[in-house]
């Protein structure tokens, strides 16, 4: 993931629920389909993402796959959607 990049969240009904930009190098932001700010977080390696709501809480983590395309996890480790570049 790159400084700029936008990647598009999906439920596990296929529908866009938010996407995420790469602010700077390791960081993210989090936002709804009108551009509302709704968390923000960090990459934790190559492969992992954690992202957290506005009040600092762990809502979430991603984890890449091969290329672009990741899954994302509540904290139950249980799979609540899944993303890819835009």
């Amino acid at each position: 993931m790159k400084t700029g990049e936008r990647y598009n969240n999906y439920d596990m009904d296929g529908d866009f629920v938010s996407y995420i930009r790469m602010i700077e190098d390791q960081k993210l932001n989090v936002y709804d389909q009108e551009g509302n700010q709704l968390g923000y977080g960090k990459m934790i390696d190559k492969h992992r993402f954690n992202i957290y709501n506005m009040d600092g809480n762990l809502t979430s983590h991603g984890i890449r796959k091969d290329g672009p395309a990741y899954n994302l996890f509540d904290n139950d480790g249980d799979q609540i959607g899944y993303g890819n570049q835009a």
